[in-house]
């Protein structure tokens, strides 16, 4: 749908504080649903009291997305079957994030990324020194190793590996 970078007709930049919040949608949201998603979150934003100005980040994951609807599938809605093929597509596009967002205007950067777009945001912060203030993980894809290389669940370790899993 291209990009709006413009302000906001009903809601200008001179009526928020000088924060931007930039929500970056996850894995198999397609333009129409990632405008839904968006809409939504600030929705949610201003009627918590949030005063901040607000982007929302398209980025194409959704690649191969078809409609359950119109095949005989088990779920409903739409699926994307190359999960993989989408999170090479965050990496890749995590250098246009990282240029795009420092147009924006607001002193301080808010990221709030949910499932693959997290991938996206992270990849930006490390690879393409995206700068932001807060950092909020919705339903993170990403593992918290990736993080913090001493972070790790037990737990999640199957008993079967333990002779074979050094840590």
């Amino acid at each position: 749908k291209g990009n709006h970078l413009g302000e906001p007709q009903n809601r200008p930049d001179a009526e928020c504080d000088d924060t931007q919040i930039v929500f970056v949608h996850g894995f198999n949201v397609n333009p129409d649903e990632a405008v839904s998603t968006g809409v939504e979150m600030f929705k949610r934003l201003w009627q918590s009291g949030c005063n901040s100005m607000f982007t929302v980040v398209d980025w194409y994951g959704d690649e191969d997305q078809w409609n359950c609807l119109v095949s005989n599938c088990l779920f409903g809605g739409t699926a994307s079957p190359d999960y993989y093929g989408n999170v090479l597509r965050a990496f890749k596009t995590a250098e246009a994030l990282a240029n795009e967002t420092k147009k924006l205007p607001g002193a301080r950067k808010t990221f709030i990324a949910h499932s693959l777009g997290n991938i996206l945001t992270s990849a930006a912060i490390k690879d393409w020194k995206l700068e932001y203030s807060r950092y909020y993980m919705l339903n993170a894809a990403v593992a918290m190793e990736a993080y913090d290389a001493q972070a790790y669940e037990r737990t999640m370790i199957d008993p079967e590996w333990t002779n074979v899993v050094k840590y």
